[in-house]
């Protein structure tokens, strides 16, 4: 959709640069056609030294895919788990040279979703990269919080080199530059 072209996101996107707490957030939502304006408030957020992170789509498509697509974003694929319990590019997951790192998505048809809490005090099981962003959002907190010190282009080398290599040797463009490690990361920070 093109969700992230309304005026409240990119107010939003512009607050964060004010938050001072604030290192790492994340943008499950996105589109086909870029937006200036919300690059604009993106590229200002970086400058505020925070670290935007974004779905990378679910089109099985190597169209580029905004926000993600956008250099200060960290993209992020989805993985899955095909029937011989492989670890393998979801189904639906956006490729191609934007995607930086992956992390897991779920894959419903084979059974295995990712289990979300949804309003009404239970939960659902979804799959996505919007499933798959957040978790890099949360270690992109960890790297943060365990070295305070670092900014957002160090933080995100480390998102991006502290990983599970995937599919051909080094970068690819269903994996990125690798899924996400959790451990790696806050060994490294």
């Amino acid at each position: 959709g093109l969700a992230f072209l309304s005026t409240p996101v990119i107010n939003a996107t512009n607050y964060f640069s004010t938050c001072s707490k604030l290192r790492t957030y994340n943008m499950s939502f996105g589109g086909s056609a870029p937006s200036a304006a919300h690059q604009t408030a993106i590229n200002n957020t970086w400058t505020a030294g925070k670290l935007p992170i974004a779905a990378a789509g679910n089109a099985a498509s190597n169209s580029p895919f905004y926000p993600a697509a956008y250099a200060n974003v960290v993209s992020v694929s989805a993985v899955g788990i095909d029937n011989s319990y492989d670890i393998v590019p979801a189904s639906y997951t956006n490729y191609g040279n934007t995607i930086d790192v992956s992390a897991p998505g779920g894959e419903i048809s084979t059974g295995f979703g990712i289990i979300s809490t949804v309003p009404g005090n239970t939960y659902d099981i979804f799959e996505g990269t919007s499933m798959a962003a957040p978790l890099v959002t949360g270690v992109a907190g960890l790297i943060f919080d365990s070295n305070q010190f670092l900014n957002n282009a160090q933080a995100r080398n480390i998102l991006q080199t502290q990983v599970w290599d995937m599919g051909a040797a080094g970068y690819d463009d269903y994996f990125g530059n690798g899924m996400i490690c959790a451990i790696f990361s806050f060994l490294e920070a």
